[in-house]
């Protein structure tokens, strides 16, 4: 199965580019602005699914409790944020972010 990562920008706080992101052994969703907030349906939906990596360990614990709520396993995490979006490189660090991607798969 492949594995499908969700992402979010946090409120517009670091760059996101999905087709970056995007590789042979990985999906990739569009990307959130509020997965924790107003977009949290669409964690709900790809939870369920059983094949997500959500790309926020800052929520990890809300993720795990939503997981547990709908009766699903609790999906792996990628931290993209803080390991390369919020970086001076933030902007051209795609590469970087499909490598972290990848290892969480």
């Amino acid at each position: 199965m492949t594995k499908r990562v969700i992402l979010c920008d946090c409120l517009g706080t670091h760059p996101v580019r999905p087709n970056d992101i995007a590789t042979t052994v990985l999906g990739c969703s569009g990307c959130a602005t509020e997965l924790c907030g107003k977009d949290i349906d669409l964690a709900a939906q790809a939870i369920q699914s059983g094949d997500a990596i959500i790309a926020c360990q800052q929520e990890r614990a809300l993720f795990e409790d939503l997981a547990a709520e709908i009766g699903a396993d609790a999906p792996g995490f990628v931290d993209l944020r803080d390991r390369a979006g919020w970086s001076d490189q933030g902007r051209s660090a795609g590469a970087k972010m499909a490598a972290l991607a990848a290892e969480a798969a």
